[in-house]
């Protein structure tokens, strides 16, 4: 390969080295076809005997739990703009009763459901709600 992109470059090369470059392409092709033959001819391993299930699982357990880390890293994020905003509200009070009217401080949490068994959803705007967030004016699907 590395024949063909400098050839490509303009390198020029002796007969001598086009030769040794074309018996190494042809021993090259050679053993690829052994190898592939040879994986042919192997018996099919199930993929769930494999030493790499552990990390096949840990991959889709990663992949499963993204969106809801995503969207508990939202509602955290908004809970401490929530809480900000509250708190220069707070400071900028001059009464003292008027201090301990506005001390509630709302607060954004996600609600979970169990679910039976896995579900596909599908997420085109036709199939969701979007719900905007008042504090941040961020929207979550």
């Amino acid at each position: 390969m590395r024949f063909l992109a400098a050839l490509k470059q303009g390198i020029e090369f002796t007969e001598e080295e086009k030769k040794n470059y074309s018996t190494s392409w042809e021993i090259s092709v050679k053993e690829t076809e052994r190898l592939v033959e040879y994986i042919s001819s192997l018996p099919p391993q199930k993929v769930n005997d494999t030493d790499a299930m552990p990390l096949n699982d840990a991959r889709q357990l990663v992949v499963a739990l993204s969106r809801p880390l995503a969207e508990i890293t939202l509602s955290i994020q908004n809970n401490i703009l929530a809480v900000e905003q509250r708190r220069r509200e707070l400071e900028s009070t001059q009464h003292k009763e008027d201090l301990v009217t506005n001390l509630h401080i709302p607060v954004i949490d996600l609600k979970t459901k169990r679910l039976d068994h896995p579900r596909t959803v599908c997420t085109a705007e036709s199939c969701v709600n979007i719900f905007r967030l008042e504090v941040s004016r961020k929207s979550i699907t």
